[in-house]
């Protein structure tokens, strides 16, 4: 009879699914029970040993997956231990009944059942009656079995009628009244990430943006419940229009992109998405269910078009994703700015106030080992890396480097170095030093400038500049602006030393000078180093849990911006608002929340405000006011549909606490919302 043991670990513990094999075969078979979202089957599985001997064989299993049997080829029972190893996985130990040998094979087989907890898998399941399986060396609904292939594979799904699958290969099926039955098998070598990574939709609907020349195609596949249907075709039109100018710009051809985006669930969120190169699938959001159309004006905001645009970024292995995350950032605010002139000057100050904060983060030469990278630096500061590439060596000779650059690099890896010797051959000297400032330091220039007018004897003006740099010197071309009637003259200076002085002759006296109105520079701004102080504040709660320091930042940003002028104040009180919290002084912390609610706010910090109002009520619920808190949580809910796209994860926080009690824990306090 088969054992079956439960063995709990309550220190980490990391078991890798077993090496020593190769995958001969890999057989799903899955039914999906809409009305109790249950899904059911059967796998079955035979490996070509490697190893020398082998007497027991070990799997990882999602914790979700309930196996109760497993069978050997002649449907006889195994004997199998469970150990739990970790949040999402657990390992399951087969037991051989006698030593297997090289070039022997293993076969075994199982049932198996499944019923998601969406709150917590939701990058599985969004609901009960949607499904996402995925087969990623990171997120895995199937067992793994050390191997990413198999030399043949198959795979059943029965799914109510009205299901639509996406993958990226087509499926053979079979309809009756109520279900069908999808079918996909084959007899070569297969990724099993490409085998089994799938999305079912129930009643989609599907938008297809076609180039002129019908060789590009753009779909969105969606609830027409849940995504709205203007957006839809807005953005795969844009997508569509992108992928053509993404293609000139890198000296590429567009013929044949072909991309299909499959849109699932309704109030889960979640950053994540599965991409397959042919297929994206991504998560829903109540942004996406109300047409906005400030998301295809903003990089920042478009994942769409970033998404797109990393399909043109050359191969890498390095860890600093800067021709990834950054040059893929440069792409988008290069198309968004071709489109929409007027907004260049605000993507850039979005870039620059996305990029800086006083949280020692990493250098992007140290990449995304270091925790405290997260996308966002990387995608604005990468981005901004490239803009003043731009900059220094003009569009046109920019455009050959990166014309240069996909051709030689779209499959053979690039690196940092072969990128600065593109630059430095197309710019005629060595770009050392711009390189190592920007990839090797972590600061950012500050400039302060003085100017005064002088007036000749001959009647000339002679306008004088000062500019000072605070912190770490940096040298670097940079524009002067000079204003003198209704015209603008534009003086480009090199600034490489603490103070320098400046001189320009005028026959009529400039009425205004300013520095870089532009931003082709990354530097310190005073509105940007008030809220960087905000921001690090949050990062020194969420990421170090360091109430002394977060508190500090906090209180300084208040000091430094009373009046709420740069908009930086309602993520500080939001940040004290949580250490009062932890502090147990609840009375304190709704002062914080109500100090923020009414005041205004810039792009980033203006969700804060309604966030504040959630966590009002999450202390009214913690003091025994349920009822209380249930009228501020619909408030928040219909405040934040105002503008989802600002709002849409206090949304679906408030969301959740209407549906079940809030239970107050530290992750959540030293959290980043």
């Amino acid at each position: 009879m088969m054992r079956i043991f439960f063995v709990f670990f309550f220190f980490p513990l990391v078991v890798f699914a077993q090496t020593g094999t190769q995958m001969l075969s890999y057989s799903v078979s899955a039914e999906l029970h809409e009305r109790t979202g249950e899904i059911t089957g059967v796998i079955a599985v035979q490996l070509l040993i490697t190893a020398d001997s082998m007497q027991q064989y070990t799997f990882l299993a999602p914790k979700e997956m309930r196996i109760n049997s497993i069978n050997d080829a002649k449907n006889e029972p195994l004997n199998s231990e469970q150990d739990q190893t970790n949040y999402s996985k657990y390992a399951v130990t087969i037991m051989l009944p006698e030593y297997i040998r090289k070039d022997d094979s293993l076969f075994f087989s199982f049932p198996y059942s499944a019923l998601f907890d969406t709150s917590n898998a939701s990058f599985m399941f969004v609901n009960q009656k949607e499904l996402l399986l995925p087969f990623t060396d990171s997120i895995s609904w199937l067992p793994t079995f050390g191997a990413n292939g198999a030399r043949q594979f198959s795979f059943e799904v029965t799914l109510p009628s009205h299901f639509t699958l996406v993958a990226d290969s087509k499926f053979d099926t079979t309809v009756s009244d109520t279900v069908r039955i999808w079918k996909r098998s084959s007899l070569q070598y297969t990724s099993l990430f490409s085998a089994f990574t799938f999305c079912g939709i129930s009643n989609a609907s599907v938008h297809t943006s076609v180039s002129s020349d019908s060789l590009n195609t753009i779909s969105f596949i969606s609830s027409p419940l849940k995504f709205n249907q203007q957006y839809a075709n807005a953005i795969t039109r844009q997508m569509l229009d992108a992928v053509n100018y993404f293609a000139a710009i890198t000296g590429t051809s567009s013929a044949g992109f072909n991309r299909t985006v499959a849109i699932h669930g309704s109030d889960q969120f979640n950053t994540n998405f599965i991409d397959t190169k042919q297929f994206n699938i991504h998560h829903n959001s109540p942004a996406h269910i109300f047409y906005d159309s400030t998301a295809l004006l903003s990089s920042m905001e478009n994942k769409w078009l970033l998404n797109v645009a990393q399909y043109f970024c050359p191969a890498t292995t390095d860890s600093t994703a800067l021709f990834k995350d950054g040059f893929a950032s440069y792409l988008v605010s290069r198309y968004i700015t071709s489109q929409f002139p007027k907004l260049e000057q605000q993507e850039r100050f979005n870039a620059i106030a996305s990029s800086l904060t006083f949280f020692p983060f990493g250098t992007i030469a140290q990449g995304r080992n270091v925790k405290a990278n997260p996308v966002e630096i990387f995608s604005a500061k990468g981005g901004y890396i490239f803009l003043m590439l731009e900059y220094i060596l003009g569009r046109e000779s920019f455009d050959k480097v990166i014309a240069k650059m996909y051709p030689r690099f779209s499959s053979v890896p690039i690196t940092i170095s072969e990128f600065k010797q593109l630059c430095e051959v197309e710019y005629g000297t060595s770009l050392s030093g711009f390189f190592d400032q920007w990839l090797q330091r972590t600061t950012a220039p500050e400039f302060v400038m003085q100017w005064k007018n002088e007036k000749t004897i001959r009647g000339m003006t002679i306008t004088h500049i000062s500019i000072e740099q605070r912190g770490d010197i940096f040298s670097t071309p940079i524009n002067l602006s000079f204003h003198i009637g209704s015209r603008v003259i534009q003086k480009q200076i090199v600034v490489a030393q603490q103070k320098q002085e400046f001189s320009f002759v005028f026959p009529v006296q400039p009425t205004n000078v300013e520095l870089d109105p532009q931003y082709h520079v990354l530097r310190w701004l005073l509105e940007i180093r008030i809220l960087a102080h905000a921001r690090s504040a949050q990062l020194y709660l969420s990421i170090n849990r360091d109430v002394t320091i977060s508190e500090r930042e906090a209180l300084y940003t208040i000091q430094l911006d009373p009046n709420n002028s740069t908009g930086s104040i309602p993520f500080a009180y939001y940040t004290l608002g949580k250490i009062a919290v932890m502090k147990n002084d609840l009375e304190s912390a709704k002062e914080y929340f109500l100090k923020a609610m009414p005041l205004s706010g810039t792009r980033e910090t203006e969700a804060y405000k309604l966030w504040s109002l959630v966590r009002y009520a999450n202390i009214l619920e913690m003091e025994g006011k349920r009822d209380e808190a249930v009228v501020l949580l619909q408030r928040a809910v219909a405040e934040g549909m105002k503008a989802p796209l600002i709002y849409e994860r206090a949304i679906i926080e408030a969301g959740k606490y209407l549906r079940e009690n809030f239970v107050s824990r530290d992750d959540i306090w030293f959290g980043a919302f």
